[in-house]
This record gives C-alpha cells, sequence and structure tokens, in this order.
C-alpha cells in the first residue's frame, strides 16, 4: 500500500478499514447513464435505474423522496415542459425575476416607516 501525503507527512501506519468499494453510478439524463454496482457494469436504462435508486435512498427525509420520486415520474410521463410548467411561460428568463428584488423597501419606504413610530414619541 502506497503512503499519502498526511501519512507520510506525520509518520502513521495505515491500517486497511476493510470497506469495499460500492460502486460507481452515473445518470446523465435520459437513457445515458453508467453504473457498476458490486463490479457488475451496466449502461442504459438499468444503469439509470441503479443510479436514481442508489441517489433516492440517499435522500433523508420522506418529504424529499416524495418530491423527488414525483418529479421522476411526471418527467418521465408526460416529459420535462411538464415538470417546469409555469416558471416562465415561454418568457426569456430574467435576473430581476429569479431574485425577487422587488421584495425589499427602497431607503425612501425604510425612511418613512421607522420615523413614523419616532414621531409618535
Amino acid at each position: 500500500m502506497t503512503a499519502t501525503p498526511c501519512t507520510s507527512l506525520f509518520d502513521c501506519c495505515v491500517r486497511r478499514t476493510g470497506r469495499k468499494k460500492p460502486g460507481l453510478v452515473v445518470d446523465l439524463g435520459g437513457t445515458d447513464a453508467v453504473s457498476k454496482p458490486l463490479g457488475i457494469p451496466l449502461r442504459g436504462l438499468p444503469a439509470q435505474a441503479v443510479a436514481r435508486g442508489y441517489h433516492w435512498s440517499a435522500l433523508r427525509t420522506n418529504v424529499a423522496k416524495t418530491r423527488v420520486l414525483t418529479n421522476w415520474l411526471l418527467n418521465a410521463v408526460a416529459g420535462d415542459d411538464f415538470v417546469r410548467m409555469g416558471l416562465r411561460e415561454g418568457r426569456p428568463p430574467t435576473l430581476r425575476e429569479f431574485e425577487h428584488g422587488d421584495d425589499y423597501l427602497t431607503p425612501e419606504q425604510v425612511r418613512a416607516r421607522t420615523a413614523a413610530p419616532r414621531a409618535a414619541d
């Protein structure tokens, strides 16, 4: 076994943990996926099923699992456009739209709102 920079720097001994590598999972969308669970190489839809199963099981809460599974099912049945329904409504995106910059008060509005309580004192 080769020494890592950490082990050579601190003169530590290297020990095996006994854990095996679980494999590889990559989902590139569509039918483009690659996985190697337990050393068995897979491509295409079987690899996508393994990759999505792994990623789904890694989610912690049932709310997140339900949301992701629903998103995948809607995407599989109705396509990507259905999942994004109403996000931009066919308009090109603008930075202002995503920032919600109009939700904040202007400096004049802040002064007007903070001046009113002071005048009552």
